[in-house]
Formats: structure tokens, C-alpha cells, sequence
């Protein structure tokens, strides 16, 4: 009996000791997690001048790393990505987030740590916003993923403009673009406060309260008890001590007993010497009125160094003070003063300044309008601010907002730019399906009838006519930035015969072009479109600089510069350089450094928005090449330097190689476009392969279900309707895993930006014969060798 008793006594005492030890072993065996949250929400986690992530939950999670000796790597991104992330499992943990029914079905929530108030933010000049249904008939601003949208749509506001992050959302309610906005309480008070825009909003009590959680995946019991059990380690004054950190210290704190003594015998010796200082009051009054004489001389000669212009107006509209710039006025200030509105402004600015005058006078609201003017034969534009600043007086303070006008202007042009390049883009894509099926076809028929010379002729006019199309869209897609450099061998005088018979059709009457190019060929490595762009903005620049006409000279000859290399260290190598001189008037010295900045130009309102050296600029330098500019009073020369290749490489046309034949395997095409789809799975059929033709992804996908092994290779276009390429692919390997993929798309692999096309076999439209030939007999040669 005693002997079972011992036993039992240590049996017990091992299976505590197994369960301690496997509760501490799970963080001991746990090597790192990763934790997800917002990175913009001060003073809790938000992104430091080094673009580090930082504050008070950063800190907790480094002290948690310390009690569990587990690594939490933090990633900080947009909360509505975060939640997306989350949820397709790419994080163990989630913080910073509420909790609401919706994501209680992929979360299991850690207990709340802190209370977070929500209140609605409104404009000062806006009244009666009280709760959720007083926001009916307003655009309400919210952060994109965000709680707030839920409680806001369960109570019928469907009114909803999202942005990314809390500052961005901040940030358009200075600009004007949104008057009411629901925030969290902290990042709103912080951004309101950066932005300095604190005073021009109010806000609601709290529409709810909600609680800050950290949750794990759903089931994830063993993740929720280590991040608990480490956060359940830090003490009270550890926590304490990092929430000072980040709010700060009181610059008083309580005051102590024996202080409050001292300070009552201060008060009383201040009462006992009351009648001293009353005798000496009538000589601090004579000092104070110096100081205030001394305080208003400060004031004045404070408004007179601003740049705004301020005046003081009657009731009746006379003008009782000027203080302004006379080269912004029409009149001198002393003349201003004692003239009535309509004596001292123009017939039109009178009655716009009388009625908001009046308005003014009798709303006490402050009226805002802008208006322009004639000075010095140039047009300024003004905003006035006008406020009543008395019972008989109102203060205007009128600001030269001329900059800012061209500025708008000029961000106006560059979104009509943006626009048109997305057009662009569009055509060129839908282009490229149309030069497909054409070069396909036109292939073909060389094939087919190359015994008949006029035949075979015609098919070759048409597959160099498609080419040179083929070279428009890429000029297309280069323009709405959707196309990246596509280099080759090219011969520099090239560019420059080519972009002249350009600028002859457009260089307008007067202008003289004068060539004089090397003559042997300077070989570089560029881009024939992208380099066309740089040489015809240059030569643009120079016609401009010649209003009354004049010689645009273009030259190219070798030369050696000092490039730099890998290392950063500067080695002298052979260059080709594109030289272009002007015969006008010269660019002055202040302009120069800044003449291939983006949107900085010289030219007149509406003659160009300073994008086209930028451009030419940003082009040269991935061609890792210098651009460079010297001026004089005889006119300005650009000179565009290039690598020299000094080997004599030639370009291989592969128009010329043999065509690589299938032996029978079966592709499938997935292919929205018809012509396209006929002319490919014609050309394939012709050479050697059995080809199955699906016009989208339901037909492709029942196809590879029927014949789960028939397909070697599969075709995809990226852009379909319904299931795009990608979502295909993972439909068809689900059913058939040895199944090989190529991508085909009439846009560029880069622009597609899509991660799921990284790693998969991809051309771009249009696709010469020999190019998808060897890529099929490639991508089918290393499924046969692995």
C-alpha cells in the first residue's frame, strides 16, 4: 500500500512538471511570429522621420519579446491591407483592431487593452451633427477598412469616402476636400494638431467607445496562449513607464504639502505688503503704458513686415488704414485711406467687395472671395479674408495667391496628362490583340506561298507595316508610363534621320534643320522609341527658344566621359554623343539647374508645363547615360552622352533563323479575342502541334477537367473577361499540377504588376512566330529534363 502511494505521489508531481514544461516550451520552441498592424495611428505605431516603425505598441511588443525570448517581427502597413493580409493568412497576429461580428468569423480576439473613443469631427461653420443620423445628406470621410464603416452603415450612412490612412484622411479635411470625418479620438487630435487646423473643427460625443484587442488566426488556441501569457508578464509599472514615454511628463506635477505651506506664507506676506505696492502702483501704471506704446510700435512693425496686404473698412465702406506692397496696389496706401470702395477699385472688384462687405457686417461671419488684376501689364490673382473686427469696423487681409493659381493650373494640366495616358494605354493594349492575329496571319501566308513571289511579297510588306505599328504601341505605352525600356543595338545617327523627317512636318515656318551626323556608325545600346522621345523634346525645346525662326542644328560624333562604375569610382569610357544647338537668345545661369526639374518651365501660362526635358531627363538615365546643358548669349547646346559599344555587334533578325517544330504535344490556348485566337492556333497547328482553342476560362477549365493529362503547355492571355490569367492558371493546376503555363498579354509583364506572373514564362503582344515558337519548345524542353 505505502509502495502505491509513492508511486502515485510521483506520478502526479511528473505531470505537473510535464505541464509546466509545456506551457514555457511553447514560446522556447517558438523561434519568431509576425505581427501585423496600422502604420499611422499616434501615438500608438506610426512611422518616425527614418521611416521606422515606432510608439507605444512597438514598445510593448519588444518587452514581450524580452519576457517570452520569442522574435515579433512587426509589419506596419494601411489598415485596410492589414486586414486583407490577415485574413489570407500571411500573419500569426493582428494588432490595434476591434472587434466586430464580421471579424470574429477569421479572429480569435486576446482581451481588450484599451479604450478608444469615436467621435464624429465636423467643421466649426457646420452645426446640428450630433450622432449617426445627423450625418444624413454628408460625404462622410473613413479610413478604409476601419470599423467605423460598419457602425456608420448599420445606422443607414451609406455616404462613405474611404481613404488609406487616418493622416491622408486629415489631410484632404485641410484641403477642403471633406468637412465631416469619423476618427479614432488619439490620431485625429494628433493630425489635427500637426496640420494646425485644430481650431476649424469640432467634434460630437463619442459615436461609440471602441476597445483596442490583439487577436490571432481563428483556432489558433497555441498562438492566443503565448502572445497572452508573455503580455500577462509585464508588469503595471512597465506599461506605465511606456506610456509616459510617448505622452509625455505634466510640466507640474502635484504639489507637496510643505510647498503648499511656503506658498501660503508667500500669499500672506504679499497681503501684509499690500499697501506698499499701492503706492507704487501709480509709477507701474506709467511703466505699463510705456510698455504697451513699445508692444504696439512691435505689432505695427510685425504687419508691415508680413507679406499679406491688411486694411480697415467703415461700415459705410471708406478705407481707415492700408498697410500693403505699392506694387500690389493700384493706388499708393495713403491714397487709399478716407476713399470710399467704388472711388478706389475697379467698377466689377467694388460690388464683389461691397457685398461681402455688407455680408460680413451682418452674418459676423468671415467672407472669403478671390479676384484678379491688371499690374504692370500682368494678371495677379488675390483672396481676400474679410471679417468684422469691431462694432463699427471690418478687417480685410488680402493675400497674392498668383503662384498658387499656376500651380493648380499646372497640376490640372498633369492630371489631363495622366488621363490621356491612360487612354493610351488602353488603345495600345487592345492594339497589340490586332497585331497579333495580322503578324500570325501574315506568317502563314509567307509559309504557305513562298514559291509565289508577289504573294510572299505582300505578306512581308504587311509583317513590316505590323512592325512598325507594333513600335507605335510601345511609343503608347511609354507615354502612359505602362511600357519599360526595351534596348537593343541600334546605330545612333539612326535616331537622328528618323526624328528629323519628324520634326520637319511640325517645326513651323522659319525653323531650318541642319544635320551633320558621324559617319560611321555609333552603335549603343537604347531604346529606338525611348530615345526618339529625348531627341524630339530637345529639339522642341530649341524651336521654342527661336520664336522669329532660326537653325536647329543636330550632330552626333564619339567622344570619351567619365562615367561611374559599379563601385562608384569614375572611369573615362567611349561614348557616343547626340548633340543639338539652338540660335536663340540662351538660357539664363538661374534657370539652368533647375531646367530638367519636373513641371519647371519658363514658358508662358498655357505654353507647356515643364514635363518634356524632365521626361527626357528620367529616359537618359536608365539608359545609364548623362544629359547635359551650357548656355550663351549666341544660343544653348544639349548634348545626350551614351555608352559606346565598341565590338562589332550586329542585330540578329529572327525572321532569318529556322522555325522550331513540335512533335505532336497538345497546347491549350485560352483566348477572349477571336482573330487572335484563330490566327495562333493556326500558326501552332501548322508547326507540329495539337492545339485545343478555349475563347475563356470556363471552357478551358472543362476542357482540362475532361482530359486531365492531355495538355503539356498551356496558353493563357492575362487579360480576360471574368477570371483574369492568373486565377486561370490556379483553377487548372488544381486539376491538372504538371500542367505548364505561358503568359501572353498585350500590355508589358511590369505593368501587369501583379505578383502571381513573377515566376511564369511571359510575352508581350505582339508576339513574332519565331519568339512563341522557342518559347513553347523551351518551356516544354525543361519539363522533359527535370
Amino acid at each position: 500500500m505505502i509502495r502505491f502511494a509513492t508511486v502515485l505521489i510521483i506520478v502526479s508531481i511528473l505531470g505537473i512538471s510535464l505541464s509546466f514544461a509545456a506551457t514555457n516550451g511553447e514560446s522556447r520552441q517558438l523561434q519568431a511570429i509576425h505581427v501585423v498592424m496600422d502604420n499611422n495611428y499616434p501615438p500608438f505605431v506610426f512611422l518616425g522621420a527614418d521611416n521606422k516603425v515606432q510608439g507605444i505598441l512597438v514598445d510593448q511588443w519588444r518587452l514581450w519579446e524580452q519576457k517570452t525570448g520569442v522574435k515579433a517581427e512587426i509589419h506596419a502597413m494601411d489598415w485596410d491591407e492589414a486586414l486583407r493580409r490577415m485574413r489570407a493568412g500571411e500573419f500569426d497576429v493582428i494588432d490595434t483592431v476591434f472587434l466586430t461580428e464580421a471579424r470574429t468569423q477569421f479572429l480569435d480576439y486576446l482581451p481588450p487593452y484599451q479604450k478608444i473613443e469615436v467621435p464624429i469631427y465636423f467643421d466649426r461653420e457646420i452645426s446640428g451633427i450630433t450622432d449617426a443620423a445627423s450625418l444624413k445628406g454628408f460625404a462622410v470621410g473613413v479610413k478604409a477598412g476601419d470599423a467605423a464603416i460598419e457602425v456608420l452603415k448599420r445606422n443607414g450612412i451609406d455616404s462613405l469616402v474611404l481613404y488609406n490612412s487616418y493622416e491622408a484622411l486629415v489631410q484632404a479635411a485641410m484641403e477642403r476636400k471633406i468637412t465631416v470625418f469619423v476618427v479614432d479620438a488619439p490620431p485625429a487630435h494628433y493630425f489635427l494638431h500637426k496640420m494646425g487646423i485644430q481650431e476649424r473643427f469640432r467634434h460630437s460625443d463619442p459615436l461609440y467607445v471602441g476597445e483596442f484587442h490583439r487577436a490571432v488566426r481563428k483556432g489558433d488556441s497555441a498562438m492566443l496562449s503565448v502572445v497572452h501569457q508573455g503580455f500577462s508578464r509585464i508588469t503595471p509599472q512597465e506599461y506605465q513607464e511606456i506610456e509616459q514615454k510617448w505622452y509625455g511628463k505634466d510640466v507640474f506635477g502635484a504639489i507637496p504639502m510643505r510647498q503648499m505651506l511656503a506658498v501660503a506664507a508667500v500669499i500672506a506676506i504679499l497681503v501684509a505688503g499690500l499697501a506698499v505696492w499701492n503706492r507704487s502702483l501709480r509709477r507701474a501704471v506709467v511703466q505699463r503704458t510705456e510698455a504697451l506704446n513699445k508692444s504696439e510700435k512691435r505689432s505695427r512693425a510685425l504687419v508691415e513686415a508680413m507679406p499679406d496686404m491688411l486694411f480697415r473698412l467703415s461700415h459705410d465702406g471708406t478705407f481707415l488704414d492700408c498697410q500693403a506692397d505699392e506694387k500690389l496696389l493700384l493706388l499708393s496706401p495713403e491714397q487709399f485711406i478716407g476713399k470710399k470702395i467704388a472711388e478706389a477699385l475697379p467698377p466689377e472688384l467694388a460690388e464683389q467687395t461691397g457685398h461681402h462687405l455688407k455680408q460680413a457686417i451682418e452674418t459676423g461671419e468671415m467672407q472669403r472671395y478671390e479676384y484678379s488684376l491688371s499690374l504692370e501689364g500682368t494678371s495677379r490673382y488675390f483672396e481676400s479674408r474679410m471679417v468684422r473686427s469691431g462694432p463699427e469696423e471690418v478687417l480685410a487681409v488680402v493675400r497674392d495667391v498668383t503662384e498658387r493659381k499656376h500651380l493648380e493650373e499646372q497640376l490640372i494640366q498633369s492630371q489631363k496628362m495622366e488621363a490621356v495616358g491612360i487612354l493610351a494605354g488602353g488603345v495600345a493594349h487592345e492594339f497589340n490583340n490586332i497585331l497579333q492575329a495580322v503578324i500570325n496571319s501574315a506568317h502563314l501566308l509567307q509559309m504557305r506561298y513562298q514559291k509565289q513571289a508577289d504573294v510572299y511579297r505582300v505578306a512581308s510588306d504587311i509583317i513590316e507595316l505590323s512592325n512598325r505599328a507594333a513600335n507605335l504601341t510601345r511609343d503608347l505605352l511609354a507615354f502612359s508610363r505602362k511600357q519599360v525600356i526595351m534596348p537593343r543595338v541600334i546605330d545612333l545617327n539612326e535616331i537622328v534621320f528618323s526624328t528629323g523627317k519628324v520634326f520637319e512636318q511640325m517645326a513651323g515656318e522659319g525653323i531650318i534643320l541642319a544635320m551633320s551626323v558621324y559617319p560611321d556608325k555609333l552603335r549603343v545600346n537604347a531604346d529606338f522609341g525611348q530615345m526618339q522621345q529625348v531627341l524630339l523634346s530637345i529639339m522642341n525645346n530649341a524651336r521654342d527658344a527661336m520664336p522669329t525662326g532660326g537653325t536647329v542644328s543636330v550632330g552626333t560624333y564619339p567622344d570619351e566621359y567619365a562615367f561611374p562604375d559599379d563601385s562608384g569610382n569614375t572611369v573615362f569610357c567611349p561614348c557616343a554623343v547626340l548633340e543639338v544647338r539652338d540660335a536663340g537668345a540662351g538660357i539664363d545661369a538661374k534657370h539652368i539647374k533647375h531646367i530638367f526639374e519636373p513641371f519647371y518651365t519658363t514658358k508662358e501660362v498655357g505654353k507647356g508645363v515643364g514635363l518634356g526635358l524632365a521626361v527626357a531627363y528620367g529616359i537618359v538615365k536608365q539608359h545609364k547615360g548623362e544629359i547635359e546643358v551650357t548656355s550663351s548669349d549666341k544660343g544653348a547646346v544639349f548634348r545626350v552622352v551614351l555608352p559606346l559599344l565598341q565590338s562589332a555587334l550586329h542585330t540578329v533578325q529572327k525572321a532569318d533563323m529556322a522555325f522550331p517544330i513540335g512533335h505532336g504535344e497538345t497546347l491549350l490556348l485560352v483566348e477572349d479575342d477571336e482573330s487572335v485566337r484563330l490566327a495562333t492556333a493556326q500558326l501552332l497547328s501548322t508547326f507540329g502541334y495539337i492545339v485545343f482553342a478555349a475563347s475563356g476560362s470556363e471552357e478551358a477549365i472543362a476542357y482540362v477537367r475532361r482530359n486531365p493529362l492531355k495538355a503539356s503547355l498551356a496558353l493563357i492571355d492575362v487579360i480576360m473577361p471574368g477570371m483574369n490569367g492568373a486565377e486561370v492558371r490556379e483553377s487548372l493546376l488544381a486539376i491538372s499540377p504538371k500542367l505548364k503555363v505561358i503568359f501572353l498579354s498585350g500590355y508589358p509583364q511590369d505593368a501587369l504588376q501583379d505578383r502571381q506572373l513573377a515566376d511564369v514564362p511571359f510575352l508581350s503582344k505582339p508576339i513574332m512566330p519565331i519568339d512563341l515558337l522557342e518559347m513553347i519548345k523551351k518551356v516544354l524542353s525543361e519539363d522533359r529534363s527535370a
